[in-house]
């Protein structure tokens, strides 16, 4: 909400000309809190989330006080504590190790779009833009373990991109006007397969066999199924990926249009689309039609 001389309510950027933006907003007791968020954008999204928050009796002051500020190295470690029978262990600690040491000290709901994507961008120029999505994997599945056990309310990593620029090898992104090429080229039925992948990042192997009781509409999460032991959690509990608004619609929508278990069911109902056979059959054809070169299903 704007005020009347031009300048948003609750908003102000620290320092002046950073691009760095805080929010200021009220409980329902009238205690002040102030947040470091990042872009402008984001700030007023996060401003309104507050206010509706405090207006709905979410946010209560002793509920906030109880709730504990993990910092970034201990979400990290009790993270590598709970998945070390990873097969991408090794390559883990090497990403553990760069996050820690630039923000180890700092309370992970501290954490902002300001603070990751510059580090991303800097690691980006370092080796490959495929290196930087690497890490922002990897502290994505820190962040949603931590929301898992009630750590985190927010994902920092939510709408952050990384790797953005030229690859050495392979990877580049979608761009839009390649985007409205392409949607007229894959069949209306499946074109949610398309903006799901680019809005969750998940791997073929996730997607493609995503069953209907793996996905909870009410809380915004898909339920990663356990891949040979080595999802499971230390206490024995799945991996989650947190939707966006769009995207929870987009898989009502689809979960609406049949009734079968798979979210994305082959063409005889008998089992989930073949991800291989698909890619290869309508997706990369689809690509070719559009225009859309050098373009693979894994860097959506």
């Amino acid at each position: 909400m704007a005020r009347k001389d031009g300048k948003d309510r609750g908003l102000f950027e620290r320092p002046k000309g950073s691009g760095t933006w805080w929010i200021e907003w009220h409980d329902q007791d009238g205690g002040r809190h102030r947040e470091k968020v990042g872009p402008k954008s984001l700030a007023r999204e996060a401003y309104q989330k507050r206010k509706t928050g405090v207006k709905s009796g979410v946010f209560f002051p002793e509920t906030m006080k109880k709730r504990q500020r993990v910092t970034v190295r201990a979400a990290i470690d009790h993270y590598l504590d709970t998945h070390q029978a990873n097969r991408s262990r090794p390559s883990d600690l090497g990403y553990a190790k760069r996050w820690a040491d630039a923000f180890g000290g700092r309370a992970l709901e501290t954490l902002t779009h300001a603070d990751i994507a510059p580090w991303l961008q800097q690691r980006a120029s370092e080796s490959s833009p495929a290196t930087a999505r690497h890490y922002l994997a990897f502290l994505r599945r820190v962040c949603r373990q931590a929301m898992q056990n009630q750590q985190l309310q927010h994902d920092p990593t939510m709408g952050v991109k990384a790797g953005v620029g030229p690859d050495k090898k392979r990877d580049r992104w979608l761009k839009k006007d390649e985007e409205e090429r392409l949607r007229p080229e894959i069949p209306e039925a499946r074109w949610s397969l398309v903006q799901i992948a680019y809005m969750t990042g998940l791997r073929q192997s996730e997607q493609f066999p995503l069953r209907r009781d793996q996905v909870d509409l009410e809380h915004r999460r898909i339920r990663l199924a356990a891949a040979k032991g080595a999802r499971l959690a230390g206490e024995g509990g799945p991996e989650y990926v947190h939707l966006s608004t769009q995207a929870s619609e987009i898989l009502r929508l689809q979960l609406s249009s049949h009734r079968l278990p798979w979210v994305w069911p082959n063409y005889s109902g008998t089992n989930h689309l073949d991800a291989h056979n698909w890619v290869q059959d309508v997706f990369k054809p689809a690509c070719e039609r559009a225009g859309v070169a050098d373009f693979r299903w894994h860097i959506i």
